[in-house]
């Protein structure tokens, strides 16, 4: 897990942990990382726990209700640990 993290942070692209928000749009979401895809229309996802960014439950969730935000880990992770503040930034970004 430290590796998967370690390498996030070095180079998002190649690594696990993508940020994104979890739910249909229009209705409430919450920031998460996908983890991996499964390739059947299913995700791992890492719902983090405030402020701890990199701590947090695990779920499967269908790929369609994943939206991924267009910032990179080190903000989407910031805006976590800071309860939040900086996650409407990260969704603004296109």
């Amino acid at each position: 897990m430290l590796q998967s993290i370690s390498t996030a942070f070095l180079d998002a692209e190649s690594s696990g942990f993508t940020p994104a928000l979890l739910g249909k749009s229009g209705s409430s979401q919450e920031p998460c990382y996908i983890v991996e895809e499964h390739g059947d229309g299913l995700a791992t996802v890492m719902m983090p726990w405030t402020p701890a960014s990199f701590a947090g439950s695990i779920k499967v969730a269908p790929v369609d209700e994943l939206q991924r935000v267009n910032c990179s880990l080190d903000e989407f992770s910031r805006s976590i640990s800071l309860l939040g503040v900086g996650v409407a930034d990260c969704m603004r970004k296109k």
